[in-house]
């Protein structure tokens, strides 16, 4: 859920243990309050305030949660999912009330979404902590399956770079960006590394093209080591940019696999170097 979620599942079924490891102790919270209690955690959301003031609030939570300080779980779970929601809906365009409709169309997916995240939390064992103090699960073997969406550069959010995200609560440096690409090539060099899945730093424009991808640390290093460039196309989901135009929510990922090309579930998957090919 958002940029510092890291998970280590299974591709193949649940023959295999499955490991989510998330370092923000917020988003923690929340998965295991929908893991364990979700018709409560659907109560707790309900009371959620879609107000400027309350998104401020309910990042400063957020922030204090992380810091260290005490909160109690039901404002922490609140907080979590409020902060996530009112940036995906308002703080990327710089902050705006929203309306009624959209409003109502927030709360009445809630249970949706927590039944739906609660299901897929089943039997999972969800640790807070930095995924890369377990270097196990990246080398665990082709049956288990490592994604990682790590933080951005302050400066690849999108077509907005310049521009604060409060949306975001940490940052990585160049420096800490190679220290990953450093971890996850020697994991890839082990005897038995795992299916691995990487969100890139690469935006993509207005026309849903790829973009600044030579200054991309990761295609710079990644792909002269075993992995090759995908774009995840969601089939049942489209923006429309400022020509008014509609295209595909895509993303782009690193992967070290070759068998997930093709339809799976409501997603499409490209290998990029097949579309380049094509334009």
């Amino acid at each position: 859920m958002g940029s510092g979620n890291q998970t280590a599942n299974s591709l193949y079924g649940n023959s295999v243990k499955r490991i989510a490891i998330e370092k923000d102790k917020s988003i923690y919270k929340l998965n295991r309050a929908i893991q364990c209690n979700p018709y409560k955690t659907i109560e707790l959301l309900n009371k959620i305030v879609c107000s400027k003031e309350e998104y401020t609030k309910a990042l400063q939570i957020v922030k204090d949660i992380n810091d260290g300080k005490y909160i109690s779980d039901d404002e922490v779970v609140k907080a979590a999912y409020g902060s996530l929601i009112m940036s995906y809906n308002s703080m990327r365009s710089g902050y705006r009330e929203l309306d009624e409709k959209r409003k109502r169309k927030i709360f009445s997916s809630i249970p949706e979404v927590v039944l739906g995240l609660s299901g897929a939390w089943k039997d999972v064992k969800i640790i807070n902590g930095d995924f890369m103090d377990y270097p196990q699960y990246w080398t665990a073997g082709r049956d288990t399956f490592v994604f990682a969406d790590v933080p951005y550069e302050k400066k690849k959010r999108g077509a907005n770079d310049g521009r604060k995200n409060a949306g975001y609560i940490c940052d990585w440096t160049e420096k800490e960006q190679e220290q990953f690409i450093d971890f996850v090539i020697e994991a890839q060099k082990s005897e038995n590394p795992s299916n691995v899945m990487i969100c890139a730093n690469i935006p993509l424009d207005e026309e849903g093209n790829l973009r600044d991808m030579e200054s991309d640390y990761y295609n710079q290093r990644l792909l002269k080591s075993g992995f090759r460039l995908v774009v995840v196309e969601k089939r049942n989901a489209s923006v429309a940019n400022k020509r008014g135009k509609r295209k595909p929510v895509a993303e782009v990922v690193y992967i070290n696999y070759h068998n997930i090309l093709g339809k799976w579930s409501e997603h499409e998957y490209y290998d990029y170097e097949d579309i380049w090919k094509e334009v």
